[in-house]
C-alpha cells in the first residue's frame, strides 16, 4: 500500500511538472505573438 501510495504522488508530480513545462511553452508563444 505504501509503495502504491509512493507511486501515485511520484506519477503526480511528474505530470504536474510536465502540464507546467506545457504550460509555460504556450505563454511565451503568446508573449511573443503579443510583442510582434
Amino acid at each position: 500500500m505504501f509503495s502504491f501510495r509512493l507511486g501515485n504522488v511520484l506519477y503526480l508530480n511528474v505530470t504536474l511538472n510536465e502540464m507546467h513545462k506545457l504550460f509555460e511553452k504556450e505563454t511565451e508563444k503568446q508573449y511573443a505573438g503579443a510583442n510582434k
